[in-house]
């Protein structure tokens, strides 16, 4: 709090409006992702789904009309000049931690079960 009452003297009127904008893309991706998720999980659900007592009323209408909504606001940070530079260093940003999750061998991890010495019983073989 103390970093932001210093900016609020130092730096631009518009500093909020910066700061805010620059969580707004990181934030909406769990978002995209969630709604992404639940289309797939009901494409490969379907008929199970029937019988669930829980329905999501409109679906995956719904999923999609949200996913445009998204966009839009997206569209309108792009088009507002306040905040374009937060969502071109928020791509910028999304751009590194996925070439990174590629370059690092993230997508290639194996996980901590499959992995020597960890109850395997596979490996205890003589």
């Amino acid at each position: 709090m103390g970093v932001g009452v210093i900016l609020s003297y130092i730096a631009p009127e518009n500093l909020f409006v910066h700061v805010y904008s620059a969580s707004v893309l990181p934030g909406m991706v769990p978002w995209f992702v969630i709604l992404i998720s639940q289309i797939n999980f009901r494409k490969i659900k379907g008929s199970e789904l029937d019988r669930h007592p829980f329905k999501m009323p409109f679906a995956p209408f719904t999923n999609y009309v949200t996913i445009a909504f998204l966009f839009m606001v997206l569209v309108g940070m792009w088009i507002n000049d306040d905040t374009r530079m937060s969502l071109i260093t928020g791509i910028i940003f999304l751009g590194i931690v996925v070439i990174s999750f590629y370059a690092f061998g993230v997508s290639k991890a194996v996980p901590i079960s499959d992995q020597p010495g960890n109850g395997n019983t596979d490996e205890i073989k003589n």
